[in-house]
């Protein structure tokens, strides 16, 4: 009785705050896609500085997300390795994922780096149809359709599972060469599991018996179409130098994929979105363990002449090391410490609450002009 007193009682305080996410979550697409329209002369201009003034303009946006972490009375931490001293590199970043609210605890943390500029999501293909959506088309995050979710929808998708494969390795392969290529891009998000625990465990178990893997219960083993297609392409010099011009070799240096970024999310107490937001059953704390590999760990080169391969009994055996990282972090409430290193649990930077305000005070400018424009 006294635990759902309380819940009742924090719910009623974060209502306010919620009504500020319903109030974000409605204005703030629409504004991104007025201005994305405003700048477009810039676009036509300069390529360059478009895509620098948009990148800080989606960057505060999912700033904002960020802070509903804070709003809501959660601490997120981080562990392991420094990611900010590589954020200028080209980097594959995968993550496990549990529940929904993954997302904007990444948003929190890597809002802190000043990360999302360069920043590209590939994302579920249903996504793109919520608000935010609008948002993430327009900043060349990918919305990508597994084949599974085709067979399941015949009546929509007319190509069959392995055709809707390559067609979606094609798009996913062009928005690369886009964003990272031209638009200078550096990190890519990907969740190679290829959807949420509770959806993927059990196919995942029956995948690990019938190639005599370890059963996991925390993680599912990952899916290796799209994780390929990306290191396929961001291994292509052709993606970086596309008009072979006399830089060519530099440009490679500068581009080429370099590093895997490992994060594993773990949740002291496990939140679906709407306990998330409304900070219902108190402080909750959540850690992201990061882990950084150079690109050969993962892939191997065969020839010259041949595409790179990932080596996928090193990727299960990543998984199957995050497994174990959640099964202490459960008993323990923290990520062990990497053999001969010296690893701190700190809490996440604050949020760069001028940039939120700045944004959010765009975004009532902007909403105050139309209005009385039209």
């Amino acid at each position: 009785m006294e635990q759902s007193c309380f819940t009742w009682v924090m719910f009623f305080k974060q209502l306010p705050y919620m009504i500020l996410y319903i109030i974000q979550s409605l204005l703030c697409p629409p504004v991104y896609l007025i201005w994305y329209l405003l700048l477009q002369p810039i676009k036509l201009w300069n390529p360059d500085y478009f895509w620098l003034i948009e990148g800080q303009i989606y960057d505060s946006f999912l700033g904002i997300v960020g802070s509903w972490s804070d709003l809501s009375g959660h601490v997120v931490y981080e562990s392991g390795a420094d990611v900010s001293v590589i954020k200028n590199d080209v980097s594959l970043v995968i993550v496990n994922h549990q529940t929904p609210t993954d997302i904007p605890l990444l948003m929190r943390a890597f809002h802190a780096k000043c990360l999302f500029p360069t920043t590209m999501w590939v994302m579920d293909w249903i996504l793109q149809f919520f608000n935010f959506g609008w948002v993430a088309k327009g900043h060349g995050d990918f919305f990508l359709l597994q084949g599974t979710d085709a067979r399941k929808l015949p009546s929509i998708f007319k190509l069959g599972v392995n055709e809707t494969s390559v067609h979606q390795a094609h798009r996913l392969k062009e928005n690369l060469t886009m964003n990272v290529g031209y638009r200078n891009h550096g990190w890519v998000i990907l969740f190679p599991e290829g959807g949420l625990l509770w959806k993927r465990r059990d196919g995942s178990q029956r995948f690990a018996k019938k190639m005599g893997l370890p059963i996991l219960q925390n993680v599912t083993y990952p899916r290796l179409g799209a994780l390929q297609t990306a290191i396929e392409t961001l291994l292509d010099p052709n993606v970086y130098c596309p008009q072979n011009d006399s830089n060519s070799e530099n440009q490679i240096s500068k581009k080429s994929l370099k590093w895997i970024v490992d994060v594993t999310i773990g949740y002291k107490t496990s939140m679906n979105v709407f306990q998330y937001l409304c900070g219902c059953f108190g402080t909750q704390k959540a850690t992201l363990h990061y882990r950084v590999f150079p690109i050969e760990k993962m892939v191997s080169f065969e020839s010259i002449h041949e595409k790179p391969k990932v080596r996928e009994n090193w990727l299960f055996s990543l998984f199957q090391e995050k497994e174990a990282y959640l099964k202490h972090f459960a008993e323990k409430g923290f990520f062990p410490q990497e053999a001969g290193k010296s690893e701190k649990t700190v809490i996440v930077k604050p949020i760069n609450n001028l940039k939120v305000y700045g944004i959010q005070l765009l975004v009532i400018f902007t909403i105050y002009i139309m209005f009385h424009l039209f």
